[in-house]
């Protein structure tokens, strides 16, 4: 069994990806999402039983979160089409 280090190279990266797109979509719902709705009177939610603020500055957590997924997708795509063999023609 032969070690390939570009291999293990491509599951690192994909995994870094994939967890960095987890976490930035948990921030994302988190800091976002659940206060939408509080937030779009007065731009800030003041949270009383958590003493924290929400600002409406947050959704700029879409963007490393929706950069992240398409980075891991294509990380994957990468990872497939190069672990594929080549097949012969038939025609």
């Amino acid at each position: 069994m032969q070690f390939n280090l570009k291999k293990v190279f491509k599951i690192f990266f994909v995994m870094i990806s994939l967890v960095s797109s987890l976490v930035s979509w948990y921030f994302y719902f988190n800091l976002f999402w659940l206060y939408r709705n509080e937030l779009y009177g007065n731009e800030s939610f003041f949270d009383q039983e958590t003493y924290f603020v929400y600002h409406a500055q947050s959704e700029i957590l879409i963007f490393p979160s929706l950069g992240f997924s398409f980075l891991s997708i294509f990380l994957v795509i990468l990872w497939i089409l190069s672990n594929r063999k080549a097949k012969p023609n038939l025609i």
